[in-house]
């Protein structure tokens, strides 16, 4: 008779998470890279306020006290798009229940002209300097297509990921969350005027460790590559 099968081993980085929540850390792709199992996007965050409230609470809970906080700071926020921003604090709220998320989102096109980077880039620096978190803490990604000029986007800064969308674009959104690095850069959309090869070649500038097509995109890489 056969012995049972081992339990499974606990999660990896499970020793490392500070509020010892059910929290769950997994590899990013084949990467080394450790990501908690559920992420925050800023594609909806209205101000630094707002951004640094539910950030705070998903990276170290707080409890009752502190989801109230983030909810005070959700509701001082009015805009039109009800529904869309609901949807995003109710699975903020669930988030902060199960704390100790280090991976949060952006990307180029959320917001005016690059605004919820900008946002997001002063709530990180706010945690840095209240002590809450260090940047070695976080990962953070952005994501490029769209562009991030508004208005002012032109034929190769927007719509596309080549070599050049790619430099450039990373560069500015570093300068509008005031980062030295991300640690994850997505291609947010199929460029199909762009040869996949430059697109992957193009994707190692400095400023980041990890270049990554969008999960909807995978399918379209793979059948390029």
């Amino acid at each position: 008779m056969s012995s049972p099968p081992p339990p499974p081993p606990p999660s990896v980085g499970s020793s490392l998470n500070r509020t010892q929540t059910p929290m769950r850390y997994n590899n990013l792709g084949a990467s080394g890279l450790m990501v908690s199992e559920l992420s925050f996007g800023c594609m909806t965050v209205q101000s630094v306020e707002q951004c640094y409230a539910i950030m705070r609470t998903a990276f170290e809970g707080g409890g009752e006290r502190a989801s109230q906080s983030m909810w005070r700071a959700v509701l001082r926020c009015a805009v039109p798009r009800a529904v869309m921003l609901c949807a995003q604090f109710a699975a903020a709220a669930a988030v902060s229940w199960c704390v100790a998320v280090n991976f949060y989102d952006n990307a180029e096109g959320y917001g005016e002209s690059g605004e919820a980077e900008r946002i997001m880039g002063a709530a990180v620096a706010r945690g840095i300097a209240e002590g809450v978190w260090e940047r070695m803490d976080l990962v953070v990604s952005t994501k490029l297509f769209f562009g991030g000029r508004g208005a002012r986007d032109t034929v190769n800064s927007a719509q596309n990921v080549s070599r050049k969308k790619l430099y450039e674009g990373l560069r500015a959104s570093l300068e509008r969350l005031a980062l030295e690095y991300v640690d994850v850069v997505f291609c947010h959309r199929p460029d199909p005027t762009t040869p996949i090869e430059e697109t992957v070649r193009g994707a190692a500038p400095s400023g980041s460790d990890l270049f990554l097509p969008s999960l909807p995109l995978l399918p379209w890489f793979a059948a390029r590559l």
